[in-house]
Parts: structure tokens; sequence; C-alpha cells
């Protein structure tokens, strides 16, 4: 009895857990986010950058899909604008910048992460993956075309919360408080565009994976 009552409790709990995870539940293999190469969100004219569904290599449904923030003719042709497990733009434009994700045919959908390409001076790398809890995460705000360093501000959700010399910014043991809109400033360079920094308790990382749990009701 003592057994079967465990095996109930164990059951009510993932049915509950699937209930307030309607986003990750699609499938045992499904990509919560995209992967993107180089790992960060925001890119200047002129990179390449890479795009891809196939974390497992068993599972060949998913295609990478996206909704441009303004529709150029300059990128009606490149590699992501026909859907495909992985896609790489040799050069990349403001024009290309915008929302990608997973979808398969079925009409299941990954979440997106939204790629800002820009045309100035300054981008702020940040992590395009989802951080884990208590983590320690590091930003870093690049200048075009040079490597001395220089005085930055870094701003989350349009306040400003430090300034680094160096250039980076550091964050020991990351909650969910530290979610937010991300940018950085560098005198007489200008300011970055905003970048999204996801943060996760999900064990499991990029993948949502329910496993059996083996129970034997009756006598």
């Amino acid at each position: 009895m003592e057994v079967t009552a465990l095996c109930m409790q164990i059951f009510m709990n993932v049915f509950v857990l699937l209930l307030t995870k309607p986003d990750l539940s699609y499938t045992d293999q499904k990509p919560v986010f995209p992967l993107i190469s180089p790992d960060r969100l925001q890119f200047f004219e002129y990179e390449s950058v890479s795009v891809s569904c196939e974390e497992d290599k068993e599972v060949k449904a998913w295609r990478v899909r996206r909704k441009l923030h303004k529709t150029s003719s300059a990128n009606d042709s490149d590699a992501c604008s026909v859907p495909a497990a992985s896609c790489s733009i040799q050069y990349v434009f403001e024009s290309h910048s915008g929302e990608y994700w997973c979808e398969n045919h079925e009409g299941e959908k990954s979440q997106a992460l939204n790629i800002s390409v820009t045309g100035g001076s300054v981008i702020l790398n940040v992590s395009a993956q989802p951080v884990k809890e208590g983590s320690t995460v590091t930003l870093k705000c690049i200048q075009k075309d040079t490597e001395e360093p220089h005085f930055s501000d870094f701003y989350k959700d349009g306040i400003r919360f430090g300034s680094d010399y160096e250039t980076d910014m550091t964050f020991r043991n990351v909650s969910k408080s530290d979610e937010g809109l991300y940018k950085c400033t560098i005198s007489r360079a200008g300011e970055s565009p905003e970048s999204w920094l996801a943060v996760t308790s999900t064990e499991q990382g990029l993948y949502m994976i329910r496993k059996p749990v083996n129970c034997i009701f009756g006598h």
C-alpha cells in the first residue's frame, strides 16, 4: 500500500509539472531554443552567423524558421530564407535582425531567439542560450575593430547598474531576478542593441526529457 501511494503521488506530481510547463512538452526531444553560432545574440554587419536545430542527430524533422523585423529583397534568397535543419549566413546585415526558432511539420515550435545585427560600433556579448540559476555569467561590451580597453556602462531594463573599464561585467550565482533586457554603451562609440538574458532552472538544459516512472499497481 505504501508503494502504491508513493507511485500515485509521483504520478500526480509529474501530471502537475506537465500542466505548468506547456512550452516544454511538445516532444521528448524538442529543442527549447535554436542553436546559434557564435553563441551570442548581437552581431556586427558582415559577420557570419549559423542557426541550427540539429542538437540531436536522430531528430531530422525540426527546421529553422524566422520572422525578420524588416523585410528586404537583400535577404530574400539567403540560406535561412528556406526552412532547413540548419543555415548559415556568410555576411549578415541589419535587415537580418529578427526572431529565429525551430519548427516541425506538425507546427510545433521552440521558443524564439531575437538576433540583433547592428551597423554601429558597439555590441553586447550576451549568451544566446539561457543560463542556469547559480552559474556565473560574464557580459562583455565590444567595440568594433579594436581590442583596446575602454570605459563601458551596462544597463538592465533601461537602468544603468554598473560601469567597468575592462569592458566585462560578471554575475556570480545568477537568479531569475537577473533575467531581463541588457545593453551597454561606450563613450564616443555609441550603444549596443538590447538583448534578453534568459535564466532557467531546468536541469536538462536545452531539452526537456520526460522519463517514465516504473510503478506496479495492484497485488
